[in-house]
């Protein structure tokens, strides 16, 4: 028991930085995101998610109306 715990401990030492680490990067990528999001809003883009028809796990964010991008002036980002 006492093994278990001393292991327990020392991967916890050892791991525990790189989920840190992995959780500031998260945050500060959600909070481009939004960013984005609300920079779109604000300039009236019309935005609306969708499901991939042919593969219902994929999501497509769609900006309608953009000012650039594709020739029919709606912008299609796939959300992982």
């Amino acid at each position: 028991m006492v093994l278990t715990l001393v292991l327990t401990a020392i991967i916890w030492i050892n791991a525990s930085p790189h989920y840190a680490k992995r959780e500031v990067q998260l945050i500060h990528q959600i909070d481009q995101n939004r960013g984005v999001l609300s920079e779109l809003a604000r300039q009236g883009a019309a935005l609306k998610v969708q499901h991939d028809h042919k593969d219902s796990s994929k999501l497509y964010l769609i900006i309608e109306r953009s000012t650039a991008w594709t020739a029919d002036q709606n912008a299609i980002v796939e959300v992982k």
